[in-house]
């Protein structure tokens, strides 16, 4: 059951199983859209405490726990593509939206603005 699941690691496990299961004699596409790193801010606590511990703020701890989070998850399914030997033969694209809330613990420094700015 997927109820009370990180959906950062969800999503990942769904997107290896579906790579692992995958016939490479037939092309593929998997769009895979992490609601990572988004509002509400919550992680589990394992992030923040293996790669976050020098930062003291809260809300920045837990932001830092969600990019680890999805960065573990990015690897993980980029280590499937690569242990089912369709790596070499794979685009992937990463896009993002606009940038982070400056309210609620985003920087976008260098760049100004932020969600809902132009």
């Amino acid at each position: 059951s997927a109820i009370g699941q990180y959906s950062t690691n969800l999503y990942a496990d769904r997107a290896v199983s579906i790579i692992q299961q995958h016939d490479t004699a037939k092309p593929f596409f998997m769009y895979l859209a992490f609601q990572a790193v988004h509002g509400p801010l919550e992680v589990p606590q394992h992030y923040k405490d293996e790669h976050c511990g020098a930062i003291q703020d809260t809300d920045r701890k837990t932001k830092c726990g969600m990019i680890a989070a999805l960065d573990e998850a990015v690897n993980n399914v980029t280590e499937a593509l690569k242990a089912k030997g369709i790596y070499d033969n794979t685009f992937i694209i990463f896009s993002s939206d606009n940038g982070g809330p400056v309210h609620e613990a985003a920087s976008n420094w260098p760049l100004r603005g932020s969600k809902i700015t132009m």
